[in-house]
């Protein structure tokens, strides 16, 4: 029988200054997928390998140690606290879509067309301007401290917003919301991404997408209790009960959250403050390090070994001052192409969402019957349409790691052309149809929506990840600053035309996703231009084999 079938080639050489022989080489735990343990029948190279770990220049990306606190009591929290902070933005969308058939008909109001789009078009405004300057003042002060400063803001403006009287007063209370709002996304986002292991950083970024949701369905609710109709009620206590989790949000904020330690290690450099902030993560979730031996020890839960790679880790990782938040970065060359197509990919989601939700009270009025507009089946149709967005976290949470059926990017361009689809079809359908299809419409477009988010983030380095995920947003802002223009326009065209317009729009942000340069599932966060370049070009069985013969501290896989 020939052997050279059955002869394995090292993974690794060793070189010890004899190129004539090559020697088979043990590969260092870090660099494979099995945990090595030392036992009195270790081999000797297997030894040294795990002792070569204790080496100074040994690095230990963060990401892994996420993975070894693993998701526990404290992502937990943080995800619930800062959910119901991004609850404000689900919720905005609804009370505007409720509040301008209202301000329309109310006698002391009588607002024209021109007037609410300029409104609405005001508060899409303010949501540009804040998603523009969140980046910027994220990467330069932190995610926490400013988050907590914002949340405090909204209710402030949420309780104003209650009180105006005047048309002029509502546009500047309401812009300031916005741009409030804005501000709040991309904070919120980093932060999440920053603090989950990146095995499950994905499926849960999907998840805090829903918070959106849950914020349109609580809004909803509050207008069952708060409102008559579509067109009648007290508009005043739906923003003063809606506002109302901000507050404790914002007090639970600012008394459990730590700042995200990848922001202390590689932006502020403050490496200590990173540390002691794992070291907390760490003990919420009773995490202790391994023992020699396989056991767990007691106190502390780092060995030395662990913190020293850390901090060598850091130190050379660090991000200059110049490059954190420098918008320029964007539209280098190597992210020119990913920033472009993701802009217009958010303008499109953003238009598209928001646009079914804004017309979609007009539409019901408009092709509905009396009863329709004198009782609470707009609000009851309007909640079943939100609802049935709540499968879509499960769809995503299922597709976003799926590497067969899904991705992020395979799953972003089936469920846009998708959403091209049923909304063409709300065309051709009776007021039963377009409930039913503006529903399945809703549904992928938002499934989009939240895989878009962690895809973004994912897409840019630590000092810009913040700016990056501003400008997308900002991007879906100008979206909603055109949408009521648009959406007006084609209503006045027919009652149905603005979902044509929107099937058009799905078809252009899938086609922009189609030439973004690589999905993001299994890359890690942080990883160098070289080495993403590298994984784009390989083929899936070579990425697979660098799980076990790739660099250590540099390689994107995990």
């Amino acid at each position: 029988m020939d052997n050279a079938g059955t002869h394995k080639t090292p993974l690794l050489h060793l070189d010890n200054g004899n190129d004539d022989e090559e020697q088979p080489y043990i590969p260092k735990p870090s660099m494979v997928n099995e945990k090595y343990k030392i036992t009195p029948m270790s081999p000797i190279d297997e030894v040294e390998s795990l002792n070569a770990l204790q080496d100074k220049n040994a690095k230990t990306p963060l990401d892994d140690l996420l993975d070894r606190i693993g998701f526990g009591r404290y992502q937990i929290f943080v995800y619930l606290i800062v959910g119901f902070i991004l609850v404000n933005d689900g919720a905005e969308v609804i009370v505007l879509s409720f509040l301008f058939p209202i301000l329309e008909r109310d006698p002391n109001w009588l607002l024209t067309n021109q007037q609410t789009e300029t409104l609405s078009s005001c508060v899409f405004a303010g949501f540009l301007i804040g998603s523009l300057l969140s980046g910027r003042i994220s990467d330069k002060y932190g995610r926490r401290k400013p988050l907590i400063i914002v949340v405090l803001l909204l209710y402030l403006f949420a309780m104003l917003s209650a009180a105006v009287s005047r048309y002029q007063e509502l546009v500047f209370v309401r812009t300031c919301f916005g741009f409030l709002v804005g501000l709040q996304f991309p904070m919120c986002f980093a932060l999440l991404t920053e603090v989950t292991p990146p095995k499950v950083r994905g499926k849960m970024l999907v998840l805090a997408g829903g918070f959106f949701t849950i914020g349109e369905i609580m809004a909803c609710f509050i207008a069952l209790f708060c409102l008559d109709s579509i067109t009648a009620g007290n508009w005043r206590a739906l923003f003063i009960w809606v506002a109302q989790p901000a507050v404790l949000c914002g007090v639970l904020l600012y008394y459990y959250v730590r700042e995200s330690p990848r922001y202390d290690i590689l932006i502020a450099k403050n490496i200590d403050q990173g540390i002691k902030t794992l070291e907390f993560m760490a003990e919420v979730n009773e995490y202790r390090s391994e023992t020699p031996n396989g056991g767990r020890s007691h106190t502390p839960a780092f060995s030395s070994r662990e913190i020293n790679t850390l901090k060598q880790w850091g130190k050379e990782t660090a991000y200059s001052e110049e490059s954190v938040g420098n918008v320029r970065t964007l539209l280098d060359v190597e992210y020119k192409r990913i920033s472009i197509n993701i802009w217009v990919m958010w303008f499109v989601l953003s238009l598209v969402y928001y646009g079914i939700v804004y017309i979609l009270p007009l539409t019901l009025a408009a092709i509905g019957a009396d009863d329709h507009q004198e009782s609470k089946r707009g609000i009851y149709e309007s909640l079943v349409s939100i609802c049935a967005e709540l499968p879509s976290m499960a769809v995503g949470y299922f597709l976003i790691e799926n590497k067969t059926y899904g991705g992020r990017k395979k799953s972003m361009i089936l469920m846009l052309v998708g959403g091209g689809i049923s909304c063409g079809l709300i065309v051709l359908f009776s007021e039963i149809g377009v409930v039913f299809f503006v529903s399945i419409a809703r549904f992928l477009i938002d499934t989009a929506f939240i895989i878009a988010t962690p895809y973004t983030s994912e897409l840019y380095p630590t000092s810009i990840r913040s700016t990056g995920i501003g400008f997308a947003s900002a991007a879906s802002r100008i979206g909603g600053v055109f949408m009521p223009w648009i959406s007006v326009s084609l209503f006045g065209i027919h009652p149905l035309a603005p979902f044509a317009g929107f099937a058009v729009f799905c078809f252009l942000a899938a086609y922009s996703c189609k030439l973004l340069p690589y999905d993001t599932t299994d890359i890690a966060l942080d990883a160098t231009g070289s080495a993403i370049a590298n994984l784009v070009s390989q083929s899936p069985n070579q990425r697979e084999m660098d799980l076990y013969s790739g660099s250590s501290g540099n390689s994107p896989l995990k």
